[in-house]
């Protein structure tokens, strides 16, 4: 029932990570940004879900997706790339990081 309240939360992340920087190449940070998401999670699921229960695991996964979000956003606009900007010009392909050819 509480969920429904983070649903924008989970709108917002789908939208930077799928539109935005997995379309672009940058799948190791978005990996990297995932699991320290989970990372915080699991930790605080261990102190907060046995005082508050399912209310704190709402608020667990609430939390944890808005800083997944920003985590996101910082590091989208830390390479001028602002999602919410309706003058964007930039080449996909020549965006990601250059990965070593093996």
């Amino acid at each position: 029932r509480y969920l429904i309240l983070i649903t924008p939360i989970f709108v917002l992340g789908n939208t930077l990570s799928m539109q935005w920087m997995v379309p672009l190449g940058f799948d190791r940070q978005y990996n990297t940004i995932i699991a320290t998401g989970a990372i915080i999670s699991i930790a605080l699921m261990i102190f907060i879900i046995p005082r508050f229960g399912p209310l704190g695991m709402v608020i667990i996964t609430g939390s944890v997706e808005l800083l997944i979000c920003v985590m996101m956003m910082i590091y989208l606009l830390k390479l001028d790339l602002n999602p919410f900007s309706r003058n964007q010009n930039f080449q996909p392909e020549t965006m990601a990081p250059q990965q070593e050819q093996q």
